[in-house]
């Protein structure tokens, strides 16, 4: 999932580049994350969700754009939910960390990272299958005089 594809010029630089960019911003709140949980119960309210959502999804897609994504398919979308998640556990992880220089979540941000690689390989594992089915599927279909 934080890979490259092969429309990008460097594989694989683009999964260390969201993990610097994602720790950046998340080292900006240090000096806010003692009120920070006050700050994500208010985002949490009913009233404020959607501006919420929409201010981490173009955080997510600003994120993408600086590590240089420039992909158009459907993985646009399941990168960023992705990123998403990954960036907001990790800011409400730190919400209460109390190690030295956020060690602890630096460590969770990136276990969330290598989690959201796996399961993305996976997902596209089966899409790829899937794909490949369902085109079968309607070869085999118009081979036999179906009308598709």
């Amino acid at each position: 999932m934080f890979e490259t594809n092969d429309k990008n010029k460097s594989n694989g630089a683009t999964g260390t580049k969201i993990a610097d960019i994602i720790w950046a911003r998340l080292l900006a709140n240090k000096n806010v994350i003692h009120k920070w949980q006050d700050a994500l119960a208010v985002m949490a309210q009913p009233s404020y969700v959607t501006l919420s959502m929409k201010e981490l999804a173009l955080l997510s897609d600003e994120i993408w754009y600086l590590a240089g994504d420039k992909s158009v398919d459907f993985s646009w979308y399941s990168k960023r939910a992705s990123l998403s998640i990954v960036y907001s556990t990790s800011e409400l992880f730190m919400t209460n960390d109390k190690s030295p220089g956020f060690v602890d979540t630096h460590n969770f941000m990136s276990r969330r990272l290598d989690e959201a690689t796996t399961m993305g390989g996976l997902i596209g594992s089966i899409s790829t299958w899937t794909n490949f089915t369902a085109y079968a599927g309607v070869n085999v279909l118009r081979s036999k005089g179906a009308k598709l």
